[in-house]
């Protein structure tokens, strides 16, 4: 349908009708001033990244039946392949080359199947 069309007009008064649609049409300069702006003006930078990998790979959960075929993969690794510690070494260090790759100047800290007192120590 091209812009301006019935079928348009239609469409935009049906979906863009609602009271909040038209909230800020008719504020005053000084209700316009008081509106808080949601996105703060300082950045604020992420410098530490905490993964918190809670696999436990050997142990299926007990209220789950697997389904054959299922998924196995976990960050491209087969858990199955390889002893269980090695897995979880191999899919946090795949896991931490991911997050390098968005935010590449912070710091990573791994925690592989933390006990409680591990992960109050974050």
């Amino acid at each position: 349908p091209q812009a301006g069309s019935v079928f348009t007009d239609r469409v935009i008064k049906r979906f863009l009708s609602e009271a909040r649609h038209g909230a800020f049409e008719s504020l005053s300069d000084d209700e316009e001033e008081s509106i808080v702006p949601w996105r703060p003006r300082d950045r604020m930078k992420t410098v530490s990244v905490a993964l918190v990998m809670c696999l436990n790979i050997p142990v299926d959960p007990p209220d789950v039946i697997r389904t054959q075929p299922c998924a196995r993969l976990l960050c491209w690794i087969d858990p199955a392949s390889m002893p269980p510690q090695k897995a979880l070494e191999a899919i946090g260090r795949n896991l931490q080359m991911q997050y390098e790759r968005w935010q590449s100047r912070a710091r990573y800290k791994q925690s592989l199947d933390p006990t409680h007192e591990d992960v109050r120590k974050l």
